[in-house]
């Protein structure tokens, strides 16, 4: 019985960027997130986590 390998991929958003963290001291804008959204699912990603890195900051509720 072999167990199939489930990809999945996080994208952390700040404002309209996807943003990667360094080293724990700042963020790296990496560009639109739909872009890169749209790259993993065209390539197979099982599921694509998007998170809001700011949401309780301002105190935005990412659910709604």
């Amino acid at each position: 019985m072999s167990l199939k390998l489930r990809i999945i991929s996080r994208l952390d958003i700040k404002g309209p960027n996807l943003v990667k963290g360094i080293n724990f001291e700042g963020l790296r804008v990496l560009g639109d997130p739909k872009i890169f959204a749209k790259y993993y699912y065209e390539n197979g990603v099982d599921e694509i986590i998007y998170q809001d890195t700011v949401a309780s900051l301002y105190g935005r509720n990412t659910l709604e």
